[in-house]
Formats: C-alpha cells, sequence, structure tokens
C-alpha cells in the first residue's frame, strides 16, 4: 500500500476555496447534493425539548432527498428503517455546533450516540439501520461529526458508518475513527485497514469529514482519499493507493453509528458491538460515484 500527500490547501477555509471556483472562469459548480444517494440531516425533532429525554423516533430519521409529509415519508428516501439502544436510540441535542470548514451550521439539533455497558462488560450501543441500502464500486461519505472518546478500548475503532462490511467475503466498508494508532480518521475495506497517517482525531471538537473511493478497475490502483477539516484548524488531505475497492458488496444494508445493529448487550469483542461510535453527528451524507477535490469542499460548505 502507497500513501501519498498532495493538494495542500492555504486559504483559511474551504468556504474561501468554494467561492472563488464558483466565480472563476471555469464550469460553475452544480450543487454537489443534487445527486446524493442518501442523505440524512440528523436534526428532525419537532417535540424537542431540553427537559426531556428526546430519544430519536424511527419516523424522525429521514432521507432529505426525499423527505414526504409530516404524516408519511417519502416512498423513495433512503429512510431508517430500525432504532436501537440503551435508552431507545441515540439522543436529540442542541449542543452548539462549529462549522469547522467554514460553511454553514446545519440545523439546531445533531443526535448524540452513547453506549452502555453492564455488570457482565457488555456493550449495548445506539445505531441506526437502513435496510438493503449499500454502496459498491466508486462512492463517498461526508459528515461532520464531534467525537467522545473510546468506547471499549484503546484497539477499538468508533465507526460513524458501515457500509455493509461483509469481513469474510472482503466487500464493504466502514468509516469512522480508528483508535489503534492514535485515535485517527480511517476505514476497513474489505480486509484492508486504511488510516491518515499522523493527524489525531481530538475529543470534544467538531470535523468535517470525508472519504472518497474511487474504484479503477482494470485501469490502475483504486484509491481512497481522505478529508479532515478540524476546529480551529485547516484541511487534512491525504490519498492512499490500495486493491481493495470493489464493486461487490454485500449484507443487508447501512448502520449508522455502530459497526453491529443489536437490541441488547453482547460481548464487545463477539459481536464487535464495542467498536461503536461514541459523540455526535450533525449530519451525514453519501454518493454512489466519487466526489472531486473541488466537491468535496462544495458539500462542507453547503450542508443545507
Amino acid at each position: 500500500m502507497t500513501k501519498i500527500r498532495t493538494r495542500p490547501l492555504i486559504l483559511n477555509t474551504a468556504c474561501t476555496l468554494f467561492i472563488a471556483l464558483a466565480g472563476s472562469s471555469g464550469p460553475a459548480l452544480a450543487g454537489v447534493y443534487d445527486d446524493t444517494a442518501a442523505w440524512w440531516h440528523l436534526d428532525y425533532d419537532p417535540n424537542y425539548s431540553p427537559a426531556a429525554t428526546n430519544v430519536a423516533l424511527l419516523d424522525e430519521i429521514r432521507d432529505q432527498r426525499d423527505w414526504g409529509t409530516t404524516s408519511t415519508k417519502g416512498v423513495t428516501g433512503k429512510h431508517a428503517t430500525a432504532i436501537r439502544g440503551p435508552l431507545g436510540g441515540p439522543l436529540w441535542t442542541n449542543a452548539p455546533v462549529v462549522c469547522p470548514a467554514g460553511g454553514q451550521a446545519y440545523g439546531a439539533l445533531s443526535l448524540h450516540f452513547q453506549q452502555e455497558t453492564n455488570a457482565l462488560g457488555q456493550v449495548f450501543p445506539d445505531a441506526i439501520k437502513i435496510e438493503n441500502f449499500k454502496l459498491n464500486d466508486s462512492c463517498a461519505i461526508v459528515t461532520r461529526f464531534l467525537w467522545n472518546g473510546i468506547t471499549y478500548n484503546t484497539s477499538f475503532p468508533g465507526w460513524i458508518y458501515n457500509n455493509s462490511l461483509d469481513w469474510n467475503g472482503k466487500k464493504g466498508w466502514m468509516f469512522g475513527v480508528r483508535h489503534d494508532g492514535g485515535n485517527r480518521l480511517g476505514m476497513y475495506v474489505g480486509q484492508t485497514a486504511l488510516y491518515m497517517d499522523s493527524t489525531s482525531v481530538i475529543t470534544g471538537k467538531w470535523y468535517d469529514a470525508a472519504a472518497v473511493l474511487t474504484d479503477s478497475g482494470t485501469n490502475g490502483p483504486d484509491t481512497v482519499e481522505f478529508y479532515l477539516w478540524p476546529e480551529g484548524g485547516t484541511l487534512v488531505y491525504q490519498k492512499v493507493t490500495t486493491t481493495a475497492v470493489t464493486n461487490e458488496v454485500s449484507g443487508s444494508g447501512g448502520v449508522i453509528g455502530s459497526e453491529s445493529f443489536q437490541d441488547g448487550y453482547s460481548s464487545p469483542t463477539n459481536s464487535n458491538s464495542g467498536k461503536s461510535f461514541k459523540g455526535l453527528i450533525n449530519h451525514l451524507a453519501l454518493w454512489d460515484r466519487a466526489l472531486s477535490y473541488e466537491e468535496v469542499l462544495e458539500a462542507f460548505c453547503q450542508p443545507q
């Protein structure tokens, strides 16, 4: 595996670059969110109250591409099909959201993903299931998150999104914070571990983050591009070459917030329940194509 650092960024914000590109002599940027495969704003609770428990309800996790009406979900959207967690699911929170890349703060709420460990050491994570939704070939993920630390132990990652990973079949992928090696943004693509070399994710800070997977087929090595923009910092970009990206994906669908989707406590080593995300997710979008560098920066700037 070869790792390459390219494309240094010297402007203060991604949005500065986005505006410059949009106003240049080149082609105008279309709305990058126009062709998302799924887009979860994770900010909708019509009954939110700071004094209430505010567990997320199934009907509140909808795909923005086809939201539907207040009473009825749109029929073509990739809406949540199940929610699990020790309280019934993740909690809505109005904790202030920072836009690290200088973009917009999307919505007034975020979802707070937590876990509970019982006296037997078993873990019950918060997780959202999107049944029968999976991406293959070239694709991309963009999200804004705040990480609250390790779930189970320092060798376990905290997965933000599981795209139907099939470990034995070397298919699918997962994206999140890999604790081993220094809390770095990373992935498993099949059985291949990929991660940013030296940039650590710090607890209590907001990040704009993305990964772009490119399946080159027989034309050359595949690539995975990582983008991480920390609160109070500047963009870190890294391109990784690999042979792991595949056009075959199996499994039952996507999971937000955990590697495992379960209803109850289980051993974190046997069920992977300890490989779950602990923190806040403000929004998350997926594309069934590779985004360009400029499109990722646009996605950071224009989450609305």
